[in-house]
């Protein structure tokens, strides 16, 4: 139970928390930059959510080469679909961490 589902979950939650941070570096301090940190931040969610759930499908003996190989968009846009699915887990915690970013803003003052 904990390595098949609480850890995928721990997984993507602190991805969730940390991810914000670093990108709210490289973008202006505006709200434009803001709205764009959110925006970067739920595609890298989405990616990184998709790729824990083919991990988990991996090392449950899932063929994911041959899958890919019968049928790539389709078997890529399953793990999308339940990437984004997992927006219910990292989502609220995602916001949280978006609206935290003007808190460490030098130049723009929020």
């Amino acid at each position: 139970m904990i390595s098949s589902v609480l850890l995928p979950g721990l997984i993507i939650v602190i991805a969730a928390i940390l991810l914000p941070r670093p990108l709210g570096r490289w973008l202006p301090e505006t709200f434009a930059g803001l709205i764009l940190n959110g925006v970067i931040s739920v595609a890298l969610m989405t990616a990184l959510s998709a790729a824990v759930f083919a991990a988990a499908y991996a090392l449950s003996g899932t063929d994911l080469a041959g899958l890919m190989g019968f049928a790539p968009g389709t078997t890529v846009g399953h793990f999308l679909r339940l990437g984004l699915s997992a927006g219910l887990l990292w989502g609220p915690v995602l916001v949280l961490a978006v609206a935290s970013v003007p808190r460490r803003w030098r130049v723009g003052v929020w």
